[in-house]
């Protein structure tokens, strides 16, 4: 049997950022009848599943065999991003690729698509309870002037925003635990649903809320439309305005988000049962 092995790219401290889902491939692997281990021995009986590769693909492509997996969360339908990169398309195009999103097909070789299953942020605590909710807003991401421009917006309608970069593991999970709404913003014209950051919240008690962007690749995420994500900066301003006031909306919303979570989950689990299966 097969024995897999999780690694994440200690290269760039953002890497970090995909523990998490590391730890949601294991324990679904696991509760699969799959074999995870934790060291490589080099025999055929392994294979490495790598997060974070993009940040030293010179290392992965010295360090795995063509039956390893790359885990790619990466936007390479950007063409800035595939002309910044090159090393890293050479790696993908030599591994198997578990991607995130359709729109890479074309710059791969060998892959599989999956949908982003819920996961949590910091293992859970069994004694914990709800906390009181400080802030209204939370923001996690880079700051281009763009996104300064909406997050000034909100806080001028004297919404209780947080914000910061840096926020990785515990420090994101307690972030999460004290706002109301996680809030994504676009960063340009070819922005996909943040299938990533929807997956921080689903199993917390906060709504993920801002702009929709791109959701052909799961056309669910269309009932959060006028809900909790928005098409222009406008109507999502109004929009977080509104669940912030209305908590029967805002409840209504995070109904709907758990709903499509589930769906997400089992979506996952038929995906690693289809991996294990080959």
């Amino acid at each position: 049997m097969t024995e897999f092995i999780l690694q994440i790219d200690k290269n760039n401290i953002f890497n970090q950022i995909f523990e998490p889902l590391a730890n949601k491939f294991s324990e679904v692997i696991k509760n699969n009848s799959g074999l995870v281990g934790t060291r490589v021995i080099n025999n055929n009986n392994q294979r490495q599943i790598i997060f974070g590769s993009h940040a030293n693909p010179d290392y992965w492509i010295n360090n795995t065999t063509e039956s390893d997996i790359i885990v790619n969360l990466e936007p390479i339908y950007k063409k800035k991003f595939r002309e910044n990169n090159p090393k890293y398309l050479k790696l993908l195009n030599s591994r198997m690729i578990f991607d995130y999103t359709s729109y890479n097909i074309p710059y791969l070789k060998n892959y599989e698509i999956f949908k982003i299953p819920p996961f949590l942020v910091y293992p859970k605590d069994n004694n914990e309870t709800d906390t009181l909710k400080k802030f209204d807003v939370l923001f996690v991401g880079s700051t281009s002037d763009y996104r300064k421009k909406n997050l000034k917006k909100i806080m001028d309608k004297n919404i209780k925003l947080v914000s910061g970069f840096k926020i990785f593991s515990k420090n994101l999970y307690e972030a999460i635990k004290i706002s109301k709404i996680y809030l994504h913003l676009n960063v340009d014209d070819q922005n996909l649903f943040n299938y990533f950051k929807f997956a921080h919240c689903c199993s917390y008690n906060i709504l993920y809320a801002g702009h929709k962007g791109d959701t052909k690749d799961f056309r669910e995420f269309d009932k959060l439309l006028g809900i909790s994500v928005f098409e222009t900066d406008d109507e999502m301003i109004k929009g977080i305005e509104k669940l912030l006031k209305d908590e029967k909306l805002y409840l209504n919303a995070l109904s709907l988000q758990k709903k499509i979570s589930i769906n997400l989950n089992n979506d996952f689990k038929k995906f690693i049962k289809k991996i294990l299966s080959k």
